[in-house]
Parts: C-alpha cells; structure tokens; sequence
C-alpha cells in the first residue's frame, strides 16, 4: 500500500479489526487473509482527508476513486473529566469541543479535506460532477463527492455498542480469529 512508497495516509487499526472480523466468516487461511488485508488495506480504505492530501502533495500521481457505498468513519472527540479535572484544563477543553462544530471551524476542516457536519458547508465544498475519480484537487475547491454514494455510518450496523459486542467483546467474532487456525 501507501506504507510501501514512503507515504502515511492514516491509521487503520479499528477499520482493519472490523474487516478481519468480519472476513474471519471466510473458508480461507487466517494467515492468507490477514495477507490479503495488508496488501490492499490503503487502496480499500483510507481516511478521505488523508486521500485528498496525497493528491494535494502529490497531483496527478494518485486517484481517488470514490465508491458507490461507503461509511461515514468520523473521530471521537470528548472532555474527559478525570483528565481535565487532574490538569485543570476543563474550560480550555470544553471551549476547544465547542469550537469544532463552530462554523468557522467547520469552514477550516473542510478546506483541509475533513468532511463538515455543518450541511450548508458541506454544499459549498461538493462538486458539480458525475465522476467518482478524482487525480487532483479541483480548482474551485470542490472536493466532496456525493453523487452515486451511498454514505452509511455505525448505525446501519446498530451502533457501536452492538457493533462492539458482536466483533469485539470476549468470545466475539474477533477472538475466533485466534482461536481459529492461525
């Protein structure tokens, strides 16, 4: 993948646990299989950011090629009490969370390739187009594609408390990975 040319594209550690759970269901080697996930990881999946970044750094070398289905993966972010309350850092912290979904924040992330939350953002930055290729970035600043996506997220999978429970909780699909062939 990217890794291979020198290039970081992000950290696939939860995505590519959930796709070996949920491959684990496959009559294949565990050990070819988890091969194959780390051969064709970075062309499968890659935070979009990160994507639009490589084109950035590097125009025309690479394509994007947006699926017709995909999910939504955003970070978490919280206030953790027992840290702000040990640092003293809780208003610090908590007007920082406030800010992010700030339109003026919304507006940043998404000139840095973060897809906003905020949809009348969300629409200045969506291109006009019926191609799921992109080699560079557009001129007009237009990097979201919307057309021909399906765009799911954790819910179609019932959440993470269900998703957790079914991949990742002791004796899930998970630990069959282990105690399975190897």
């Amino acid at each position: 993948g990217f890794k291979a040319l020198g290039l970081s594209v992000g950290n696939y550690n939860l995505p590519y646990l959930y796709f070996l759970a949920l491959f684990s269901y496959l009559d294949i080697s565990k050990l070819y299989l988890i091969k194959l996930l780390s051969i064709v990881f970075d062309v499968l999946l890659a935070w979009e950011n990160e994507a639009f970044l490589t084109l950035e750094e590097y125009p025309e070398e690479y394509e994007i090629v947006i699926p017709s289905v995909s999910i939504l993966c955003q970070p978490t972010v919280a206030v953790v009490d027992e840290v702000v309350d040990s640092c003293g850092t809780r208003d610090v912290a908590e007007a920082y969370l406030e800010y992010l979904y700030s339109d003026e924040a919304q507006e940043v992330e998404a000139q840095n390739f973060y897809r906003p939350s905020n949809e009348t953002i969300l629409k200045e930055y969506t291109a006009d187009t019926n191609s799921n290729t992109i080699t560079s970035i557009p001129e007009d600043g237009k990097w979201i594609i919307t057309n021909n996506l399906d765009l799911t997220n954790i819910e179609h999978f019932g959440g993470w408390t269900e998703a957790t429970e079914k991949h990742f909780a002791d004796g899930a699909v998970f630990d069959s990975i282990y105690e399975g062939e190897s």
